[in-house]
């Protein structure tokens, strides 16, 4: 199945252009002024809308875990969607707080299993988030965590 978006805005070279991309499969196989479709290529008509690559935001609060009851997974991944982002880096006030490898490791495995976009979680920089003593660098980066 391929699919045509016609008069799609979109970044070449700099510079804000308006042309029309075929899709074929999972690939992007043509991008020209324009593209006449076949007989089974879906045509999208995409005045006013503005192609980009997936978003990436440095700074979100998933509550999860812990403050569900603010926004779930569910929630933050449709929202993160419609706004284009497609990778995220979470904040590390969650309970528990990521300021151990086990726990972060927890948060890490628990988001990388329940979300669509990609999310890494931050770990703490101080226990508990308290501002008084640091957390172990060494062994947080040990286990991945940013």
């Amino acid at each position: 199945m391929s699919i045509l978006l016609k008069k799609i805005s979109f970044i070449e070279d700099r510079k804000l252009v308006i042309k029309d991309i075929l899709i074929e499969g999972e690939l992007i196989s043509k991008i020209q002024n324009v593209i006449e479709p076949n007989a089974t290529t879906e045509v999208i008509e995409c005045q006013n809308f503005f192609l980009t690559p997936g978003l990436i935001d440095v700074h979100t609060h998933t509550r999860t875990p812990g403050f569900e009851y603010k926004e779930d997974l569910h929630s933050f991944n449709q929202a993160a969607l419609h706004g284009g982002v497609t990778i995220a880096l979470a904040m590390a006030n969650t309970n528990p707080i990521p300021d151990n490898p086990a726990t972060y490791q927890m948060i890490q495995k628990l988001l990388d299993e329940n979300s669509v976009i990609k999310i890494y979680q931050m770990g703490a920089v101080t226990n508990g988030l308290k501002s008084v003593q640091l957390v172990d660098f060494k062994a947080m980066k040990q286990v991945g965590a940013n």
